[in-house]
């Protein structure tokens, strides 16, 4: 880094850094630290949404998987987009007029304490994941703007994530977020202009690549394939406490579904942006760490003190996504494990610091995981950790949206319990095989339906009054 680039890199951070310390003044109960004291417009609805998604995955991950494998990385941010425009159009209004602050909460007045703890336990498991990906890509960012020890660069990335999201909680992440956002968008579909300009256009790219080969195929793998792929971002999306809080957050119905439908339109520009980059860079660079491939744009091909925008912008993209992503996990063990099975009467006060402390210690088991997947493929730990959350949550939320009463309670709990352990038991079995969302899915579904048919021969019929 030159020293026009380190001045770029400073003084965004100082900026972002001033927004944090700034929120943490806004923090004085526990529904401050999680949903913001439910006041969010609809602009800080979305670019929560924008900020809790777009991070390691998104930017470093989509540009690695173009890299390597050409256009078909650009999946991930458009199932994302798909999956915001389903909470704009159907989900965030039963899901903001529930007035609670997890999911778990949610499922559990359908189908009871047990089904709510199951759920909440899954869900960290899929966040846990995800947060693993924000320090593998941070890593090759890290290296690039000063060389270290890969160790060292994944914790100083924990560190930076639990000083943003300790201080400020969802108030931390959403104004930090809305900074970034603005930050990452300019400079990345920046980059992604930039680099279709200096390969020649479209058709410029295209003859860089050998004719018959399937960098341009956004289908490689066949339909089924990406097809499983982009509908376990879709119903994971829907399904993740870190993407629901910002629901949850909004101060009224419109605010919460104007939000998700500006999430919706924004998320999928920054896959296209990482996409070119990362064609661009496997035709001139061939040879560098492909997760490096943005960070080495920026010092390269922008102008200097640009460029230190661009690194700052990103880091700043992977903490804030990290810091969701453990306020998520802090917010549901704490709400649905510490108080509803070890302190039912905890106070604002004594649910702030458990919330806390939890993200001191799953912070720490994130940094101990990852340190064994940092030369792994971005984007698959990114696919698994969605299929996850998508399988627990998305079918049971549905039926609880759409037909509450309707599904024998118990049943429910076992669907909850059962599909993320199918799909957790299929990787490890069959590895490479048919993609584990399927088999999760179709099990959650037949126990699901199995449940209303037990509620029809308890009751005479489900009672969908409520539903209506």
């Amino acid at each position: 880094m030159t020293a026009w680039h380190l001045v770029g890199f400073v003084v965004t951070l100082a900026a972002v850094t001033t927004v944090g310390v700034y929120a943490m003044r806004l923090v004085r109960t526990a529904a401050d630290y999680t949903v913001g004291g439910r006041q969010m417009g609809s602009l800080l609805v979305g670019t929560s949404l924008v900020a809790a998604f777009v991070g390691g995955t998104s930017v470093v991950g989509t540009s690695q998987a173009a890299f390597q494998v050409g256009v078909s990385a650009i999946w991930f941010t458009v199932g994302a987009g798909l999956g915001s425009l389903v909470l704009a159009a159907g989900l965030a209004q039963p899901l903001r007029e529930a007035m609670v602050e997890t999911v778990p909460q949610f499922l559990g007045r359908t189908y009871g304490r047990g089904a709510a703890t199951c759920a909440s336990l899954f869900i960290v498991v899929g966040m846990f994941l995800q947060t693993m990906v924000q320090v593998m890509a941070a890593v090759p960012l890290l290296v690039s703007i000063r060389p270290m020890p890969e160790t060292w660069a994944a914790a100083l990335t924990m560190v930076l994530v639990f000083a943003y999201v300790v201080g400020g909680g969802f108030w931390g992440a959403s104004l930090v977020g809305f900074l970034k956002t603005l930050i990452l968008y300019g400079t990345v579909l920046a980059a992604g202009w930039s680099a279709l300009v200096l390969a020649g256009g479209l058709e410029g790219l295209r003859s860089a690549f050998p004719p018959g080969t399937t960098w341009f195929a956004f289908f490689p793998k066949g339909i089924g394939a990406h097809g499983a792929e982009i509908f376990s971002v879709v119903v994971g999306f829907v399904s993740s406490q870190n993407y629901l809080q910002a629901i949850f957050a909004g101060r009224n119905v419109r605010a919460s579904r104007l939000g998700a439908l500006l999430a919706a339109l924004l998320i999928p520009l920054i896959g296209w942006g990482a996409l070119g980059v990362g064609m661009y860079m496997r035709v001139t660079n061939p040879d560098i760490n492909p997760a490096g491939a943005v960070p080495v744009f920026f010092l390269t091909h922008f102008p200097a003190w640009l460029g230190g925008v661009g690194l700052a912008g990103l880091l700043v993209s992977l903490v804030v996504t990290g810091a969701s992503q453990l306020l998520g996990m802090s917010t549901t063990l704490a709400r649905d494990v510490y108080q509803a099975w070890v302190h039912p009467d905890a106070g604002d006060r004594e649910l702030l610091l458990v919330s806390r402390v939890l993200v001191i210690l799953i912070a720490t088991g994130v940094f101990l995981f990852s340190l064994g997947t940092l030369q792994s493929l971005i984007l698959y730990w990114a696919f698994l950790s969605m299929a996850i959350r998508g399988v627990t949550i998305f079918l049971p939320m549905l039926f609880a949206v759409l037909w509450p009463g309707a599904v024998y309670g118990q049943t429910g709990f076992w669907a909850i319990l059962a599909a993320p352990a199918a799909v957790l038991l299929w990787t490890l079995v069959v590895p490479g095989g048919l993609n584990p969302l399927y088999p999760g899915m179709l099990l959650s579904l037949l126990i699901l339906v199995a449940g209303v048919g037990t509620s029809c021969y308890r009751a005479g019929r489900p009672d969908r009054s409520h539903g209506q």
